[in-house]
């Protein structure tokens, strides 16, 4: 688990699925995105399934994902990462829910995963 002073990031887990489905939901997360919403909580729970697991099948790359957690509002979104030791390289990215912008939760929330990353 990572905090930062307003954010609690979970480590992702299947249970998140029944939460974060209806955050994951809303259309407005996706204008700039080359994926659309999970199409059903099923669907979401074996992605979630696969990515708690820590690592792509053939060992290459390490997946490391957080909810991001809000006191007063729960889950507000998630960051993640993909780690290739290999090439010294990671990829980060992060979603958040259209309620939740505005406020610099995405770039605490991302900071705290780069710190952990580093």
């Amino acid at each position: 688990m990572l905090q930062t002073p307003r954010l609690v990031l979970e480590p992702l887990a299947e249970h998140h699925a029944d939460v974060m489905f209806a955050v994951l939901s809303d259309p407005t997360i996706y204008e700039h995105l080359d994926y659309e919403a999970p199409p059903s909580l099923e669907h979401l729970q074996g992605v979630y399934r696969k990515l708690a697991v820590g690592h792509s099948p053939d060992g290459e790359e390490g997946w490391l994902n957080w909810i991001v957690m809000h006191p007063a509002s729960g889950p507000i979104g998630v960051v993640q990462s993909t780690v290739m030791p290999a090439h010294h390289a990671a990829w980060v990215a992060y979603v958040l829910a259209q309620p939740h912008r505005g406020f610099g939760f995405a770039e605490e929330a991302a900071a705290a995963m780069v710190d952990h990353l580093i």
